[in-house]
């Protein structure tokens, strides 16, 4: 149709324009269809990338007239990238022909492993039915697995653990903490834990101290009984955290150190939440600028955490309607939804799913990281830390 008095298609359909962060529309951030219409990727991606962050969070939102039409020409752009935006939001207004298409791409082994992850990504986030009858069998490739244990924490299929503590065995280190958060995030999956852990089918040292409070929150007195008679009691008292940091300075004066060393250290032990030197996470606070040359200083913020922590890199723990909690650092909330980072992964959680939200005084960073590194890797470690600029990775 020819353009209507404000320059508009008359005959094109209306999407839903992005939101102010409480779930109603801008006004006159509508009328995006024409736009998404023209042929060209650029502008379409541009477009795209803004609707789809106005939509975060938000589970479903009315499908405009005239979107079977739209959707079946932006259902054959050829670039994956651009396809996979266009999938995105058609999922959020409840296209079911984007669903089967983010399905057919996820289930095909051949396609791209970014593009699988991130349509389970989408799939997840829209709690898709029958997704969870799906991923027990993608458990099998390596290119998905971890994605996946993370995502199965989000159905509350009654036979999770046994699935994944069937193939706990076979996972790799990094696998296996995506398993066990996984498992401790409902309370008979964390009882199911637990028991692993007496029978020794998961290490006791594999339960992190987060991993243990987040037990400790889900508020089952039978859970935290178990807890503490196969695990133990979370917070050590201030005579053993003195004990630890006279055993610890021994170490440190006990032997030469390597930095070069050190920093393959931190790239396995801390990278993925600190950044330091401008390379590194931000789950936790940039270390570059702290006081890295005292270690009294570092010890005592690495063997208790807890003690001085800043309110922003503190523990939330959210409750959801279906019975899972997530413990991580709040990092924004709207009304119509929160994001969570947790030691894994950064979640979206709509406000609608959402019970309870309790906040914590507790470090998101783990106790006990030195008890699992030799003499020599402490030294280097902290040598690296002290290091006054970066130095060159160990040949």
């Amino acid at each position: 149709g020819g353009p209507d008095p404000d320059g508009q298609a008359a005959d094109a359909p209306q999407l839903p324009g992005p939101s102010d962060g409480r779930g109603r529309p801008v006004e006159g951030a509508g009328a995006l269809a024409p736009v998404l219409a023209l042929d060209r990727d650029d502008v379409r991606s541009d477009v795209l990338d803004g609707v789809l962050e106005a939509f975060r969070g938000r589970r479903k939102v009315p499908r405009p007239e005239g979107w079977s039409d739209l959707y079946a020409g932006l259902a054959t752009v050829k670039p994956p990238a651009l396809l996979d935006r266009v999938l995105r939001l058609a999922v959020i207004l409840d296209e079911p022909r984007a669903v089967e298409a983010l399905r057919t791409v996820l289930m095909e082994p051949t396609s791209d492993p970014a593009r699988r992850a991130s349509a389970l990504s989408t799939l997840v986030e829209r709690r898709t039915p029958g997704l969870e009858r799906d991923l027990p069998g993608l458990l099998d490739d390596a290119s998905l697995r971890a994605p996946v244990l993370r995502a199965m924490a989000a159905f509350p299929t009654p036979d999770a653990p046994k699935i994944i503590l069937g193939r706990y065995a076979s996972l790799s280190p990094a696998e296996r903490e995506d398993a066990v958060a996984t498992l401790a995030s409902r309370s008979a999956w964390a009882m199911a834990l637990l028991d692993a852990v007496e029978h020794g089918t998961v290490p006791r040292r594999e339960v992190s101290v987060p991993i243990a409070r987040q037990i400790l929150a889900l508020n089952d007195a039978p859970l935290t009984h178990r807890l503490e008679a196969v695990w133990g009691s979370v917070r050590a008292t201030s005579a053993d955290k003195a004990a630890l940091i006279g055993k610890y300075k021994a170490v440190l004066g006990s032997g030469e150190s390597n930095p070069s060393a050190g920093r393959a250290v931190f790239r396995r032990t801390c990278y993925n939440c600190h950044k330091l030197f401008d390379d590194g996470g931000d789950v936790g606070p940039e270390l570059t600028g702290s006081d890295r040359r005292n270690a009294d200083y570092i010890l005592e913020n690495v063997l208790d955490p807890s003690a001085s922590v800043a309110r922003e890199y503190t523990v939330t723990n959210v409750a959801t309607n279906d019975g899972r909690l997530v413990s991580g650092i709040l990092r924004a909330q709207t009304d119509a939804v929160l994001t969570i980072q947790t030691a894994n992964e950064r979640l979206l959680i709509p406000r609608e799913d959402v019970e309870a939200i309790k906040a914590s005084k507790v470090s998101m960073m783990p106790e006990g990281q030195l008890e699992a590194l030799s003499p020599q890797e402490i030294r280097d470690l902290f040598s690296y830390l002290a290091a006054p600029g970066q130095v060159a990775p160990p040949r």
